[in-house]
């Protein structure tokens, strides 16, 4: 799975991991886990991504 760090994004717009949690309406751990590699959810990262 590709990795979907969007930190440089993220940070450039003053935005927190739990921000991106709350706004898809998930756990931040589930960010997390996504964007770690250690779960896969191919449609919350291609939102994620864009």
């Amino acid at each position: 799975m590709p990795d979907i760090d969007q930190r440089p994004l993220r940070q450039d717009k003053g935005l927190l991991p739990r921000h991106a949690a709350d706004l898809f309406g998930v756990w931040p751990a589930i960010i997390s886990t996504l964007k770690r590699g250690k779960s896969r959810n191919d449609g919350l990262a291609t939102a994620y991504r864009e």
